[in-house]
């Protein structure tokens, strides 16, 4: 199956800023699954080729896996440095920033696009289940930037079952309504958090009105048919030419409860 690029609500720049935030921080504390862990040791290749110690995260929403990966980097590369950016910044994501991470991690509260970084952010830039929400010409445009500006690059999507079945999600999530809204009622439960009428609007929007739920339900869907594969990442990089600069695309198979990672790095060599 070709991958197709049907909308997600999160995409579109009307989407309430307040329901963006609910979401990334559910789905920040469904990334406590360990799956990105197997490929720390291509981040920190990446970092090393690139002679650089900081990681520049794109459409990093709630931060993702990122306060798990930190740590796993940080004991390999003692002066690791970390900056969160995205086109929607989730600033309440800067109060969880744990405070023996302050000193090395800064979100950046103003929108940074992923197709045009600012020269300021210098460093590996990253993404982790979100370079899905590009279309193959952005995509492209994104690995080519990092390899003329000579900036490494690491794509991480991670897919719990082949691209073919994915359509599969929805028709389940439809037939099993019920259970699948349990599940979400049970991930959103810990996003329900800031001021009193912050919190009584999340419990309002996932429980009773359960209008979370049901636009996870879509995008989760959606995003499993957009995931670019190993194959796909190939045919990204495999035009890009620039002297000095290594693409490689890689699939670690899945595991257990750990579904499969495809991966993709760029970095300067000599």
């Amino acid at each position: 199956m070709k991958r197709v690029h049907w909308f997600e609500f999160m995409d579109f720049k009307w989407f309430p800023n307040f329901l963006r935030d609910i979401i990334t921080d559910t789905i920040k504390v469904s990334d406590k699954n360990p799956m990105f862990d197997r490929i720390v040791s291509v981040i920190v290749n990446a970092l090393d080729q690139s002679k650089i110690n900081t990681v520049v995260d794109l459409c990093s929403g709630g931060g993702g896996p990122w306060f798990r990966l930190f740590n796993l980097i940080k004991a390999e590369k003692p002066d690791f440095k970390l900056v969160l950016t995205d086109l929607y910044p989730n600033k309440k994501t800067i109060d969880s920033i744990p405070a023996e991470f302050k000193e090395k991690v800064e979100y950046i509260t103003e929108p940074v696009d992923a197709t045009d970084v600012p020269a300021s952010l210098k460093g590996v830039r990253t993404f982790f289940g979100s370079f899905l929400h590009m279309r193959p010409q952005q995509a492209k445009q994104i690995l080519e930037c990092a390899a003329k500006e000579n900036y490494g690059i690491v794509v991480g999507e991670a897919a719990m079952f082949p691209r073919a079945k994915a359509w599969l999600i929805l028709i389940l999530q439809i037939v099993f309504f019920p259970l699948y809204l349990i599940m979400y009622w049970v991930m959103a439960a810990k996003a329900i958090k800031g001021s009193v009428l912050t919190k009584i609007l999340r419990f309002i929007l996932v429980y009773p009105i359960p209008l979370i739920p049901l636009i996870m339900m879509w995008d989760s869907a959606v995003s499993a048919m957009r995931v670019y594969t190993k194959e796909d990442l190939d045919n990204l990089i495999k035009d890009i030419k620039v002297d000095g600069y290594i693409f490689e695309a890689k699939k670690i198979p899945s595991y257990r409860d750990k579904p499969a990672i495809h991966y993709c790095v760029g970095y300067p060599c000599d």
